[in-house]
């Protein structure tokens, strides 16, 4: 299983020279595994690797979301592949408001928001609604949904191919007690991806205003969510956009004082599980 970063940003893009390290780009994972290519989410992140994949030409791919606020559907329309009509695409995600999946992936490039609309993207697509508690076979993968604790609805995925498993929990906020969710995703995973947009003390509002109820959790949660589901490696995800490449560097230096391996994700990363 080979997993690369193209966005790990969270909230908005944040480009510029404090940021060029870890990347500026939101969230958006290409994972390869049993000759499937499968897509985590479509930040602005997508944009690139939409330019990588169509260099290797006609393209079948399964893309797969966890729920739609802008960060994570920002760079579909940006998304080259998608207008080539000898590709295809299996597109997985949640209905919303009573839309359906292709009608809440449509609105964004509707007017006033978009001068194209998504009837524009000529790819072959087939969409599928999925919700949490489910078990999918995306290709030569399975795929186990579990639900988040976020504004608006998420799902959380831990996907297995290969004698190998990643857990994908982008977007989640925790509480007092440990979610019993993203510990089953989680459980034995080789990966642990997890939210870890704030610390406690921004969490808590100790510095500024408090960040309780928007959806987002804290690397001291991540570690302990690691070491109790067993997860081999850690990656911090969704850096919040005020973080600097040193902001990140420090959350890095003290998540690995209690979790060894622990890295923080950043645009371009590849790992081989």
């Amino acid at each position: 299983m080979l997993i690369k970063i193209w966005g790990c940003r969270g909230s908005l893009p944040s480009p510029g020279p404090k940021t060029s390290y870890f990347g500026g780009n939101t969230s958006c994972i290409e994972l390869r595994c049993g000759g499937e290519i499968i897509i985590l989410d479509a930040g602005s992140g997508i944009r690139e690797l939409g330019e990588s994949l169509i260099k290797d030409g006609a393209l079948s791919a399964s893309l797969i979301f966890s729920h739609y606020h802008w960060d994570h559907i920002m760079g579909l329309p940006f998304f080259t592949p998608a207008y080539i009509p000898s590709n295809s695409f299996k597109i997985y995600g949640e209905k919303k408001e009573g839309q359906s999946l292709q009608e809440v992936l449509s609105g964004q490039m509707q007017a006033p928001y978009f001068p194209v609309p998504m009837q524009a993207m000529k790819a072959k697509m087939e969409f599928v609604e999925i919700g949490p508690d489910m078990i999918l076979e995306v290709g030569g993968a399975v795929v186990k949904t579990f639900r988040a604790n976020h504004p608006n609805g998420c799902l959380t995925y831990r996907v297995e191919c290969d004698s190998a498993c990643f857990t994908y929990a982008t977007d989640t906020e925790h509480s007092n007690i440990m979610d019993a969710n993203i510990l089953k995703a989680a459980q034995g995973s080789d990966l642990f991806i997890y939210d870890t947009t704030y610390t406690d003390m921004e969490y808590n509002g100790n510095d500024g205003p408090s960040r309780i109820g928007w959806g987002h959790s804290t690397w001291e949660e991540a570690v302990k969510l690691a070491r109790e589901s067993g997860a081999k490696k850690l990656l911090l995800w969704h850096h919040d956009p005020t973080h600097t490449d040193a902001f990140v560097s420090k959350m890095e230096a003290l998540s690995r004082k209690v979790f060894k391996e622990t890295r923080a994700a950043r645009d371009g990363m590849t790992i081989a599980l």
